[in-house]
């Protein structure tokens, strides 16, 4: 596990600001983010640790990053935080995954443009992996 992303995880050190536009979308009450500018058929799906959300900086810096080389991104929120905040179960990072990652892959695939998918997560976030 990578110290410095922790620690981004947990406060939120650096004023991380996302400069690539995304589209809303609300799947199964989950408040997912789509980086996508329909050119690639590979996604990247970065995941936030516990006491984070999709905003986290570290999170940021993997969209900025996967998106200037070519590829698309999806971020969501975990159960009971920020856009995901309507989902009954909260998410206890520690306890592991409790569905959320299922549902996020299965609307990927209901688009049927992605070929490849990737997930990728920091701290609590990794242990979707």
């Amino acid at each position: 596990m990578n110290l410095f992303g922790h620690l981004h995880t947990m406060f939120s050190v650096l004023n991380y600001k996302v400069r690539e536009p995304y589209k809303k979308v609300n799947y199964k009450n989950y408040g997912i983010r789509v980086y996508d500018k329909n050119e690639s058929d590979v996604i990247f799906v970065v995941i936030h640790g516990m006491g984070g959300s999709q905003n986290g900086s570290f999170v940021s810096s993997y969209i900025n990053f996967f998106t200037k080389n070519g590829y698309d991104v999806l971020t969501f929120d975990s159960p009971g935080i920020g856009e995901s905040i309507d989902n009954v179960g909260f998410w206890g990072g520690a306890q592991g995954d409790q569905g959320q990652i299922e549902s996020v892959i299965e609307w990927i695939v209901l688009q049927n443009r992605w070929k490849k998918i990737f997930v990728c997560g920091n701290s609590a976030g990794g242990g979707y992996l």
